[in-house]
């Protein structure tokens, strides 16, 4: 066990590892993906946000409740950007 101890106060603690928490893919998405989705919440530039999984989607004027079709523009680790998709 590795012990820091505090220059300033003369405290000391054991230190602890962290391990990295990987959550469960639930579903792979890929660009250009069509999916029928309900918008969650309202992000603070007044996109519609959605969460699925590990991945934060943003559709454009979208507000929340609203079910929209959207089409997936571009993912970049867990976000994704979407275009709206006309019925």
């Amino acid at each position: 066990v590795m012990i820091l101890r505090c220059d300033a106060c003369g405290s000391h603690r054991p230190v602890r590892k962290r391990k990295a928490r990987t959550e469960p893919v639930s579903e792979n998405l890929e660009e250009g993906t069509i999916l029928d989705v309900e918008i969650q919440s309202i992000s603070k530039r007044g996109d519609g946000v959605v969460k699925m999984g590990r991945y934060i989607m943003y559709v454009a004027n979208a507000k929340p409740g609203q079910k929209v079709k959207i089409k997936i523009s571009r993912i970049s680790g867990s976000i994704v950007f979407t275009d709206r998709v006309e019925e």
